[in-house]
């Protein structure tokens, strides 16, 4: 039945249903073609679906990345603040120990001139104390010498002359003083 169908259609028999028949079967065909256009579209489709669900993988991983150095990135901001501040810190405790430095430097120094001055003053005064017992040993030597002169001048004396003291009562008359 079906070849009668297709010689009557190819044939032109019938008429006008002939030709609607004719242009269903074009319709058809179109339609298959369409179909076939369409299922090669879907599974282009398909396929970019694919591709973008593993570009959403791969851009959902990128994020979570993107997370973890922006976490990396903040803690070492923040270390890096804290680091800075201690530095700063560590700055400021130098510029109190250099002005300390300073200030122990310039005691060191007067501390240093009164030292020198003082072994100055020290040495000026031991000339001075040298000087002095020089000085007293030869006054010791002139006394020892005037000493030694006065006795004998003394004995020199004694020998020419009566005791004073007999000499005296007799000229003034102590005997009545003595009594």
């Amino acid at each position: 039945m079906r070849l009668a169908i297709e010689s009557y259609i190819t044939h032109g028999g019938g008429g006008k249903e002939g030709e609607d028949l004719t242009r269903a079967k074009e319709d058809l065909t179109r339609a298959k073609e369409d179909l076939t256009l369409k299922d090669s579209e879907i599974a282009s489709l398909k396929q970019q679906l694919l591709v973008k669900e593993h570009e959403g993988e791969a851009l959902a991983k990128a994020k979570e990345d993107l997370s973890q150095l922006k976490a990396d990135a903040e803690l070492k901001w923040r270390e890096t603040n804290q680091l800075r501040s201690e530095i700063n810190q560590a700055k400021r405790e130098l510029e109190t120990s250099r002005g300390k430095i300073e200030q122990l430097q310039t005691e060191i120094d007067k501390k240093r001139d009164e030292a020198y001055q003082a072994g100055n003053e020290a040495e000026s005064l031991r000339r001075d104390q040298d000087h002095y017992k020089d000085t007293l040993a030869m006054k010791d030597k002139q006394i020892g010498f005037l000493e030694g002169h006065v006795s004998q001048l003394t004995q020199s004396i004694s020998q020419f002359a009566l005791p004073p003291s007999q000499e005296e009562a007799k000229a003034k008359h102590w005997w009545r003083f003595w009594r």
